[in-house]
């Protein structure tokens, strides 16, 4: 009788601690989902924001190669203005020097 009633204490509690550690995986289990879950979210984010700042980038290669032009174009329409501007003094019919006295 004794050892029936032990045994069935050693059940109890063996049933008991099964429970509980049931509970306890299905807890870590639900914890694992929801931190599957965020971690999918802030890769869904990192993508996003991989995806404009590659689009930010192409778009400043793109400003910087047509700032390039601008100014090279720039540069060269103030040479070619030099080139057919006469120095100060010089007359633009003749090409002789004038005399502002």
């Amino acid at each position: 009788m004794f050892e029936l009633d032990e045994a069935k204490k050693n059940m109890e509690h063996l049933q008991d601690l099964a429970e509980k550690l049931s509970q306890k995986v299905k807890t870590y289990k639900r914890q694992i989902e929801e931190a599957e879950e965020i971690a999918a979210l802030n890769m869904s984010k990192y993508r996003k924001l991989q995806t404009e700042l590659e689009d930010a980038e192409d778009r400043a290669d793109t400003t910087q190669g047509h700032l390039a032009k601008l100014r090279a174009k720039t540069r060269s329409s103030i040479s070619m203005n030099r080139a057919i501007s006469p120095a100060p003094g010089v007359s633009t019919e003749t090409g002789d020097q004038t005399n502002p006295n």
